[in-house]
């Protein structure tokens, strides 16, 4: 996959809070790494996945789109996935 097409893919997606389970979480990681970290000034917690690991991944375009209908989005720098943790 190209960065034109995930850029396509998840162009419309805002940061939004929702609860990712464990087994979604581990179908992911079975392509590519997911880091757990905190939003130094809001104190939210969020999963982030470095695009060019995403793209280099051979993770199918399927799993890519159901990610994006999750609720994943781009960092500001457009360098990371993300998606924010409820609580």
């Amino acid at each position: 996959m190209q960065k034109t097409e995930l850029e396509e893919i998840l162009k419309d997606n805002k940061p939004t809070f929702v609860k990712v389970s464990s087994s979604r979480l581990a179908n992911i990681m079975q392509y590519v790494g997911v880091e757990l970290k905190i939003d130094k000034y809001s104190l939210d917690y969020f999963y982030e996945i470095n695009v060019e690991d995403l793209l280099k991944s051979q993770m199918p375009p399927k799993d890519i789109e159901e990610m994006a209908s999750e609720g994943w989005c781009f960092d500001e720098t457009k360098k990371f996935i993300k998606i924010f943790l409820t609580n």
